[in-house]
């Protein structure tokens, strides 16, 4: 199983999102993926205050494109 650094790491394998195992090398080979993320947001389907060990959303930290 691969180190999977968190956000403040530049890493492809760093993981961006927690609530749905996206790491930055994901984000950045598919831009739908961030898309996937707005609409799970809306439909009130991420856990971003329990998962994410900064309790913030992470749509802030996707690559900008």
């Amino acid at each position: 199983m691969a180190i999977q650094w968190g956000v403040k790491s530049k890493s492809s394998e760093a993981l961006i999102c927690y609530c749905y195992g996206i790491t930055r090398g994901d984000a950045t080979n598919n831009l739908e993926a961030r898309q996937f993320v707005v609409e799970e947001k809306k439909n009130e389907g991420c856990a971003c205050k329990a998962r994410n060990p900064s309790g913030k959303c992470c749509l802030a930290d996707f690559p900008r494109v």
